[in-house]
């Protein structure tokens, strides 16, 4: 069974030769088994070749089709750097604003820090809320960023409000987006990370002297690059015990009480079916 291959890729048996130019040839067949048989009508061509080839316009197309692929995701990384690029501008752009204002309304040598915020010469930020709190960088925790189908986009800085102290200090609150809306956390804000470490290390340890720290906390200090001495781990340690041998005291406690419930339950079964047989 003698086989030749069409331009367009398929592998055919010949048949006969109709005359000098036109060749009888029947299309090849593969089985599930990989079996090649010839199949189907048979048919008269012109053209036939040794082994397959692939044309001209054939392999221009995937190329033409790679190249295009490959500018997409180009396009697709530019386009990503944009956003990213033009998310920060528009941060500045907010603070410039902010800090024109600041100066036109406020002149008060007591505003130092707050001044420093505005202008951007602090780093990092501090949320006060429930539980240990995490150190962001200043325009990340600042920037209200609209997460919209994995696409981020800047919606304007988060508003701050400031409330003095009698002691002359100044708290901030930063509210969740750009309007003032959403629900506020008092926030502070540090020019290093050193002083946002010992900040955050400080809370620990009031947390320990409180309601205890837990070993969670303790790791997710350790992720911040905050270290603890010796005699703090023994501390964490030490109350952490405590607190163990109370929730496993508690646990004991309410299993024993389940057992007494079923127990019990188990003898009324048996008084009933007692009672039911007599």
């Amino acid at each position: 069974m003698e086989t030749k291959f069409l331009s367009d890729g398929r592998k055919v048996v010949i048949v006969g030769q109709l005359n000098n130019t036109e060749t009888i040839v029947q299309e090849v067949f593969v089985t599930q088994a990989g079996d090649e048989l010839p199949g189907g009508e048979r048919f008269v061509v012109k053209s036939l070749h040794d082994q397959p080839v692939e044309s001209w316009l054939s392999r221009e197309t995937v190329k033409h089709e790679k190249a295009l692929a490959d500018a997409k995701s180009k396009v697709e990384g530019i386009n990503k750097e944009i956003d990213d690029l033009r998310n920060k501008l528009s941060f500045w752009k907010g603070m410039v604003k902010q800090v024109a204002a600041f100066a036109k309304h406020i002149n008060d040598a007591n505003l130092d820090h707050f001044a420093d915020v505005l202008t951007g010469q602090v780093k990092y930020a501090v949320s006060r809320g429930y539980g240990l709190p995490e150190i962001e960088k200043f325009e990340d925790y600042m920037s209200s960023i609209d997460n919209y189908y994995g696409r981020k986009e800047f919606k304007g800085i988060k508003c701050i409000s400031v409330l003095g102290s009698t002691d002359g200090n100044i708290a901030l609150t930063v509210s969740v987006y750009s309007d003032g809306s959403g629900g506020s956390n008092q926030v502070e804000f540090y020019k290093t990370i050193e002083e946002a470490r010992k900040r955050v290390k400080q809370i620990a340890l009031e947390m320990l002297n409180g309601n205890g720290l837990s070993l969670d906390a303790v790791r997710k200090c350790s992720s911040m690059g905050i270290i603890f001495s010796k005699d703090e781990l023994q501390q964490v340690r030490d109350r952490l015990f405590v607190a163990s041998e109370k929730s496993l005291a508690h646990h004991q406690e309410q299993f024993d009480k389940q057992v007494v419930q079923i127990n019990s339950n188990k003898q009324a079964i048996e008084q009933m079916l007692n009672e039911a047989i007599n």
